[in-house]
């Protein structure tokens, strides 16, 4: 019987030993795995801000000449030139209207 129990009770300090070891492994695992996944998320935020960014500048840039050529136009114009010192609102409108 004394054979038994230290028997007994070195297997049960071989089991916590490995139970600890589990624990930790299976605690560090469990940081990885929400480190890379965290590392990840804020990846995937960060390229769609800078897509949003981008599309922005060139809706911006594309608007802006858009505008230029518009005003382009206008300001070229000899014919709009006299319609406006003549003030002729109708004929504007009529010669223009495509503008809008």
């Amino acid at each position: 019987m004394q054979n038994y129990k230290p028997e007994k009770f070195l297997k049960l300090q071989v089991l916590s030993v490995v139970f600890a070891c589990l624990t930790i492994l299976l605690a560090l695992g469990a940081y990885i795995v929400e480190t890379i996944n965290s590392r990840h998320l804020h990846q995937g935020i960060e390229d769609t801000v800078r897509g949003v960014d981008k599309l922005f500048k060139t809706g911006i840039e594309t608007q802006a000449l858009q505008l230029e050529g518009m005003l382009k136009i206008i300001t070229d114009d000899p014919l709009l030139k006299s319609l406006l010192k003549q003030q002729d609102k109708a004929v504007l409108f009529q010669k223009y209207q495509s503008l809008y």
